[in-house]
């Protein structure tokens, strides 16, 4: 597969992340934060810090609604 918008290089290298985070079922938290783990260094290269800032964001909440179902058992 080439590079283009829908797919530039920095999703075509190594593991897909999509395919990654489908064949462990992650919830959209969970993908989120591996897809900005994932992609910090080379998606923003001037910026790269934004994207560990959002990956930290998702995992609050996640972080949060666990704790909150743990409450409930």
């Amino acid at each position: 597969m080439k590079p283009d918008k829908i797919s530039p290089a920095y999703y075509l290298k190594g593991i897909e992340v999509m395919d990654y985070a489908e064949s462990h079922r992650f919830g959209s938290h969970e993908f989120a934060i591996l897809k900005y783990i994932t992609r910090w260094k080379v998606k923003h290269p001037d910026d790269p810090v934004t994207d560990l800032h959002k990956a930290r964001w998702f995992l609050d909440r996640l972080i949060k609604i666990a704790e909150e179902d743990a409450k409930q058992i």
